[in-house]
């Protein structure tokens, strides 16, 4: 009885992957966009650590202070 409900479950999981995929395969745009989010967020993490790397803790203190001035 419990495999019947698990092959019961994996294939709601398969049915909802495919429904995931097939709307993810209708916009695009948004999966462009999510990219471009993760690229960004690469990027910000990597220029981080060079701001670290001149300004040892003062860098949170800094990068905080141009936030709220912006």
């Amino acid at each position: 009885m419990y495999a019947c409900y698990t092959i019961g479950r994996y294939r709601n999981y398969e049915e909802n992957m495919n429904n995931f995929e097939r709307r993810l395969k209708m916009n695009k745009q948004a999966i462009d966009l999510a990219k471009q989010i993760i690229e960004l967020d690469l990027q910000r993490d990597a220029m981080f650590e060079q701001l670290l790397a001149l300004l040892g803790d003062h860098a949170y203190e800094i990068l905080r202070y141009m936030q709220n001035k912006y």
